[in-house]
């Protein structure tokens, strides 16, 4: 998709919380397999905008949330 139609069909995109974490026994032990974010776009606003990223592709914890 390129970044034109991605600007129209979701405009301004604002993290908005996390939705869901996946969790899967793996050797006795739970580990994350993925996670999903709530978004809020400016142009879609009836609908649920959600991102689903994989536990590989790892955390990112800012300054904001570790206060």
């Amino acid at each position: 998709m390129s970044y034109q139609t991605w600007k129209k069909t979701f405009g301004n995109l604002e993290f908005a919380g996390e939705n869901t974490t996946e969790q899967q026994r793996i050797n006795g032990r739970m580990a994350v397999i993925n996670r999903s974010y709530n978004l809020y776009s400016d142009v879609q606003r009836a609908d649920d905008v959600v991102v689903t990223l994989p536990a590989k592709a790892g955390e990112n914890i800012s300054r904001r949330s570790r206060k």
